[in-house]
C-alpha cells in the first residue's frame, strides 16, 4: 500500500510540475512581436505558431462603454514582454502594463458597445 501511494504521489507531483510551467522567454525563440505597444513586445502564439484556438469569444475586460474581446480562446497564448518579465494578456491588465483601448487601437481585441 505505501508503495501505491508513493507512486501516486510520484505521480501527481509530475503531472502537477508540467501543468504550472510559466511563460518563458525561450518560447518566443526565431519569433518577431506582432506589434510593440509602448515598448511592450507582444507575441500571439496561436497566430505566429498557427495553433489550434476554440472558436469561441473570450471577454478580456470592459470599460465604461464597450465589452472587449479575443475572436476566440487565446488569452492564455497571447503574451506582453518586458525585458525579462512574460505576462498573458489578463497578467498584463491586472498588471496595468497595457489598456483596453490599447490593444483595440492594435487591433489584437475587438469590442462591443454596451447596452443601457
Amino acid at each position: 500500500m505505501k508503495k501505491i501511494l508513493a507512486l501516486l504521489l510520484v505521480v501527481l507531483i509530475i503531472t502537477g510540475c508540467q501543468q504550472a510551467q510559466p511563460a518563458h522567454l525561450s518560447q518566443f525563440k526565431g519569433l518577431e512581436p506582432i506589434t510593440v505597444i509602448d515598448e511592450i513586445d507582444v507575441y500571439d502564439l496561436v497566430v505566429q505558431r498557427q495553433l489550434a484556438c476554440a472558436e469561441a469569444l473570450e471577454f478580456v475586460g470592459e470599460d465604461d462603454q464597450f465589452q472587449y474581446y479575443l475572436p476566440c480562446l487565446k488569452g492564455s497564448q497571447m503574451f506582453f514582454v518586458t525585458g525579462e518579465d512574460v505576462l498573458n494578456i489578463f497578467e498584463a491588465l491586472e498588471a496595468e502594463l497595457i489598456s483596453l483601448e490599447q490593444l483595440f487601437e492594435a487591433k489584437l481585441v475587438f469590442r462591443h458597445p454596451i447596452e443601457e
